[in-house]
């Protein structure tokens, strides 16, 4: 069992690397007048080919040798699995997390900052990337200690007590996550009374979204890229501008970004998003189960394995992810398009492209396995197709 799921683990992620490489061949073959952007778009890519042929290897050595070497070192009178089933779960997680901000700050501290995108410090990035790893700990480790304990009771239905578990703490985090985000990385504020506070809450109002909703987040400390995000879950849920962009775009652009992120919220797409999870837990769940039945695993065995697994078996998910995303992006696009007007939706999006440094178009194989957002191109003939 653990050779065919190191083997799946390793030819899902040379499937992902060639995804990446199919990228690198396209921006090569794309001529414009930005070519710093498509070098960037490569670069990109390059590094997603590098860390996750690094995160195979470290969930493979895992598969097959460190976690049955972790097991062997826990005591054998150990009452629960409970101490063996963290530790796999910091080593193999933690691992992939640190290998992925690796190439973070790589991104971070080279690309971006070529393309004058960057205003992380370096003590910042480190300080966010222990908050990012407490932030994960506070939420993982009991559902871990959770799993076990509803293993360890012997019933037959453990697997959906641990759903349930697991479904708790995924809607908490999404409630929590605009608190802990202004919190721990960015400082927010309301925006100071003027005509575009005035127009800001007037459309709110038409849209339908309680105004004290909105928060502007001062993200010019790390970033210079405009962006914008709707985050949270049933009252929870907050509007999120970035400063750059309120700065940056006019009161008419900032109306759209605003209407569209009121779109999401009015096709309620974030409870829908929740709603899709906890069917695709409950699945995961249960074929977990079936295979703890089958191959009689222990439980710090099971935790490991699901963990180590878990990221190859997402990749095969992520393009029904990635279509779901795309269908709600052109739905905010069309209701920002009908509250404000096509043409300042355009304009917002190619201003955001332009200042992101952005490339309008990707490889289709890319586009439908990493590309949540359609590209510019399509959003804005989607848009046009609207006149």
């Amino acid at each position: 069992m653990s050779s065919a799921l190191a083997a799946f683990v390793a030819l899902m992620s040379l499937a992902m690397a060639c995804v990446y490489w199919q990228e690198v061949k396209f921006q090569q073959s794309q001529t414009a007048v930005e070519e710093e952007n498509h070098r960037a778009a490569r670069e990109s890519a390059y590094i997603g080919i590098a860390t996750s042929l690094a995160s195979a290897a470290l969930r493979v050595f895992f598969i097959l040798f460190g976690i049955q070497t972790v097991l062997n070192q826990s005591s054998v009178g150990s009452a629960t699995a409970l101490v063996p089933a963290i530790v796999l779960a910091v080593l193999v997680s933690g691992g992939v997390f640190l290998i992925e901000r690796t190439g973070r700050a790589y991104q971070t501290f080279v690309i971006d900052s070529r393309l004058h995108l960057n205003n992380t410090a370096a003590a910042t990035f480190l300080a966010d990337t222990a908050k990012a790893l407490l932030v994960s700990a506070l939420f993982a480790l009991p559902l871990v200690a959770g799993w076990v304990w509803f293993m360890e009771t012997g019933s037959s239905l453990w697997w959906v007590a641990a759903w349930a578990l697991w479904l708790a703490i995924l809607s908490a985090r999404m409630a929590l996550k605009p608190h802990l985000e202004t919190l721990l990385f960015a400082r927010a504020r309301d925006l100071p009374a003027g005509e575009l506070r005035k127009r800001l809450a007037a459309l709110l109002a038409r849209c339908g979204v309680k105004a004290r909703s909105l928060r502007v987040v001062e993200a010019s400390k790390r970033t210079n890229r405009l962006n914008a995000s709707v985050t949270g879950l049933g009252a929870h849920k907050h509007i999120l501008l970035f400063d750059t962009l309120v700065q940056r775009l006019g009161v008419a652009e900032v109306e759209a970004v605003l209407a569209h992120e009121a779109g999401h919220v009015q096709h309620g797409h974030l409870t829908k998003a929740w709603a899709g999870l906890a069917l695709l837990g409950l699945a995961a769940a249960y074929t977990i189960s079936e295979a703890v039945r089958a191959l009689g695993l222990r439980p710090a065995e099971t935790v490991g394995l699901t963990l180590a697994v878990y990221p190859s078996a997402f990749f095969c998910l992520r393009p029904l992810f990635v279509r779901i995303s795309r269908f709600f992006e052109f739905e905010a696009d069309a209701f920002a398009a009908k509250m404000c007007g096509v043409e300042p939706i355009s304009a917002a999006l190619r201003a955001i492209f332009n200042a992101n440094r952005g490339v309008f178009e990707h490889h289709w194989s890319y586009a439908a396995v990493f590309c949540g957002h359609p590209s510019g191109r399509e959003r804005l003939l989607r848009l046009e197709g609207m006149n």
